[in-house]
């Protein structure tokens, strides 16, 4: 009997509960190495495109705020100075809206993430749907209550010229499964043409081998409505 042989004869005469234990060791060890050799730089990309985004963002922001500053003092004295500026300013804001589309031109829109990951998830071998949730809009720019619905997000424009912001659509899918079953499943969502941001993971074993895990991801919009499921 050679050592592999020794050790799973070992293993066979643990208790359940003991051989559980073992394989959510084997479990985590494998979940770093797939971390570090796929997730980690895949997130690292995630963290180059947000920086990029939090920029733009940034940009408008300040150009937002110049623009309402510049249309109270017009109404209060017309300047043809002023009104020409009003205007460079709104063609600024309009160029830095086209950039941050074009930044977001590759992700996926936020009415296809729910159908996407149903549609994968239905594909997987043993995999179970728990819940499927929308976590609505949060706008990028700062200057809208955040507290508001997303259903009443202002226009894409106001009386003062303001353009519409960028939005951070949020989902979570909850589902159970088998650790290799749940794997394969996040790495077909990595594999799509399309991308989004993954914000969480959160795998949790119930009943050995099967876990609960919840996925907390979202995407980037120029559109404020609700993802709808």
């Amino acid at each position: 009997m050679n050592a592999l042989q020794q050790y799973l004869a070992r293993v066979d005469d643990l208790s359940l509960r003991e051989r559980g234990i073992i394989m959510s060791g084997i479990l985590i060890i494998l979940f770093l190495g797939w971390y570090s050799w796929l997730m980690e730089p895949r997130l690292k990309e995630q963290a180059s495109l947000q920086e990029q985004l939090d920029s733009k963002r940034n940009q408008l922001q300040t150009l937002n705020t110049q623009l309402e500053e510049l249309s109270r003092h017009q109404n209060n004295s017309p300047d043809k100075s002023e009104r020409r500026l009003l205007e460079d300013l709104r063609e600024e804001i309009t160029l830095g809206q086209e950039a941050l589309r074009q930044a977001t031109v590759d992700l996926i829109t936020p009415q296809q993430i729910p159908d996407i990951l149903q549609q994968v998830l239905n594909r997987s071998d043993g995999l179970s749907l728990i819940r499927l949730q929308g976590l609505g809009a949060v706008p990028l720019l700062g200057n809208e209550d955040a507290d508001a619905p997303p259903s009443q997000a202002p226009s894409a424009s106001d009386k003062t010229g303001n353009l519409s912001a960028a939005y951070q659509h949020g989902m979570q899918i909850e589902f159970r499964g088998g650790f290799l079953e749940t794997l394969a499943y996040i790495n077909a969502l990595e594999d799509m043409e399309r991308g989004f941001f993954w914000e969480s993971i959160d795998y949790r074993v119930t009943e050995y081998p099967l876990a609960v895990t919840t996925l907390t991801l979202y995407t980037i919009s120029l559109d404020s409505h609700w993802i709808s499921i």
